[in-house]
């Protein structure tokens, strides 16, 4: 009696080892070894696995020799306990003595007499209607299983079926953890949950990575300070909607750690089980996007002041040919008076000066590639040009304006080239060049810089003028708008804008009113 109560208090003890922490695999099945050779002194254990394969997979074993593991568990070795155990679904047990006869259990018995062993218990484990493995006990005695012995190895056996089952939920739980991590941190979406305060308390790593952070340096920083200036307005909108109504969604602006842009749409929504407390919200970049729809609307406006500019040419031309017609006939066939001569003259240069302008609208809507045009050129020298030519008018300005412009070229670009039109790219950097000066009435400096950003060259020039506002920065490559009144055709940046993209380029302008204009124009780079 005392020796079963010792025994019972030894199966609660490792039970309660099996269910009180999920441990690992290998440390489930040494324990279950472990545990099985203590419940009966002087025995030696054996857990194996029986449902992968057509040889059962040996977890753990204490006190046997692998040369007698792997004899027992030869394929196709019918009596051994693998597969005993898996036919009958119950415990089997049998010894070397005399009694037990048999020349397929005579080849087990000669392997236990070697082993030094007289006789066997094996138990299966069995969950969910199938047997997922069995616990072998060795002994050195004979040990015929009394009922009491057998219901206490079946007690054990259901425990250690609920510890694997328990061990596979947990394995299949990391799993899901691990993949839900994965997807969440490699989303091509940037994920943040924030406070109702704004505070943000996670984010993946897209969303780190978008913006030039590492997640650490993100979260307990307010999401307000991620947002551009002009859409913060947007963004504590956003967070109050979604705190009244549940959801919410709209567009962004976020700064980079860098100081770029980053135009996003996003959607928020409250936490449904810290429902009121917690906003996530989904961020996806549309910076590409939105540049793709303003080179689409630009590209629209083109094409209608193309077809208004292909309209009207035909006719304009016509009374252009005429008036110049007649003032040539009249300069030909008649002595005239010095005022009638100028008269004349002002007349022929006002027509010429229409054509030009006809030819300058039809140009900036003409986007085509004429590559048969194109040479290498060393962007240094067309720099150069353009200060060259550019210089008479801003000493002008100064010397009529009694102010100081400081011009300089702070860095260059030894041997970069490009493919292009010389006489093209010199009208780009030269309206960029005198809009700066304009921009500049009281003086200032105007700095230019070339330099190399991946496969491209680009050239910044810029300012210390009065700046453009938001709505004016939109506006600045639309053909025919103008800041500057009567003094401008609206159509200086139009143009340029057009030429820039018939090399492959891109125009960008950052600005702001009262801090100033940098103008950066990048162009394919190409070999020496």
């Amino acid at each position: 009696m005392h020796s079963h109560l010792e025994q019972l208090q030894q199966l609660c003890l490792i039970t309660s080892e099996f269910t009180r922490k999920i441990e690992s695999s290998t440390q489930l099945f040494r324990k279950i070894a472990d545990g099985a050779a203590s419940l009966f002194k002087g025995s030696r254990a054996l857990v194996y696995l029986a449902r992968w394969g057509s040889t059962p997979q040996v977890v753990a074993n204490r006190g046997l020799s692998h040369g007698f593991i792997e004899k027992l568990f030869r394929p196709g070795h019918e009596t051994s306990p693998y597969d005993l155990v898996c036919t009958k679904r119950c415990p089997i047990y049998f010894s070397i003595a005399p009694g037990e006869k048999g020349s397929r259990k005579g080849e087990i018995q000669a392997l236990l007499r070697e082993e030094g062993l007289k006789a066997v218990l094996s138990v299966p484990i069995k969950g969910n209607g199938e047997t997922l493995g069995c616990i072998c006990l060795f002994f050195n005695r004979d040990f015929p299983p009394k009922g009491y012995y057998l219901k206490i190895m079946e007690m054990f056996a259901n425990e250690v079926a609920i510890a694997i089952n328990n061990a596979q939920l947990y394995r299949r739980l990391r799993e899901s953890e691990e993949l839900y991590r994965e997807l969440y941190d490699c989303a091509p979406c940037m994920y943040y949950s924030m406070s109702k305060n704004g505070i943000v308390l996670k984010c993946n790593n897209t969303g780190a990575e978008y913006l030039g952070y590492k997640k650490e340096e993100l979260v307990g920083r307010s999401f307000l300070d991620l947002v551009e200036k002009g859409s913060v307005p947007l963004a504590r909108a956003v967070l109050d909607s979604t705190l009244k109504k549940g959801h919410s969604e709209g567009e962004l602006s976020l700064i980079t750690k860098d100081g770029n842009s980053l135009h996003t749409t996003i959607k928020a929504t409250q936490a449904g089980f810290t429902r009121g407390k917690e906003v996530r919200v989904v961020l996806t970049d549309i910076t590409e996007k939105k540049k793709l729809y303003e080179r689409l609307s630009w590209a629209e406006k083109l094409v209608a002041v193309g077809q208004l500019a292909s309209g009207i040419a035909h006719d304009f031309n016509n009374f252009l040919t005429v008036i110049l017609g007649v003032v040539h006939r009249m300069e030909e066939e008649g002595t005239y008076s010095k005022r009638i001569k100028k008269g004349l003259d002002i007349i022929k240069k006002a027509a010429m000066d229409g054509a030009e302008t006809v030819r300058r609208t039809r140009e900036f809507a003409n986007t085509r590639v004429d590559t048969a045009k194109f040479v290498p050129l060393e962007i240094n020298r067309i720099i150069m040009d353009v200060m060259n030519y550019t210089k008479p008018r801003w000493e002008t300005l100064a010397q009529g304006k009694g102010v100081t412009y400081h011009i300089k070229l702070t860095r260059t670009l030894r041997g970069g080239r490009v493919l292009g039109n010389p006489s093209e790219l010199r009208e780009v950097f030269v309206s960029i060049v005198n809009n700066a000066l304009d921009a500049m009435p009281a003086g200032g400096n105007l700095t230019i810089e070339i330099y190399r950003e991946g496969d491209r060259l680009a050239v910044s020039v810029k300012d210390t003028g009065v700046g453009m506002s938001e709505e004016v920065r939109k506006r600045v490559f639309d053909p025919f708008f103008t800041t500057k009144g009567a003094g401008g055709s609206g159509l200086g940046m139009s143009v340029a804008y057009g030429i820039v993209a018939r090399h492959r380029g891109e125009i960008k302008i950052d600005s702001q009113e009262g801090m100033g204009t940098n103008v950066i124009v990048r162009l394919p780079s190409i070999c020496k």
